[in-house]
């Protein structure tokens, strides 16, 4: 089991609203801790047995893919490995991980 936290946006187009309860259902799903950590509006940190690139995938199923603008990142917080989607700068990102 890795920990990841886990930070997004949600862009304001569209059902907002309905793609932020999709992604959490994801998000609670993948969790395999006995309570995820949920109190800010977009980082969370849960426990899961997938890889960070699998946890990315299987979030990228959410309804967060919608619209141009929503993005996430999943970032294993010991093994230093991250995945992510819709980032504008995904070098500068992958950049912390190399």
């Amino acid at each position: 089991m890795a920990t990841y936290a886990i930070t997004f946006r949600i862009s304001d187009k569209g059902d907002h609203a309905d793609r932020y309860q999709s992604f959490l259902s994801y998000v609670t799903t993948a969790n395999k801790s006995e309570t995820p950590w949920v109190e800010t509006t977009s980082f969370l940190l849960i426990t899961s047995g997938l890889s960070a690139k699998q946890l990315a995938d299987y979030l990228i199923n959410s309804k967060v893919n919608q619209y141009s603008g929503d993005k996430f990142a999943v970032i294993d917080v010991a093994n230093k490995t991250a995945a992510h989607y819709g980032l504008e700068y995904p070098l500068v990102f992958n950049s912390f991980f190399e």
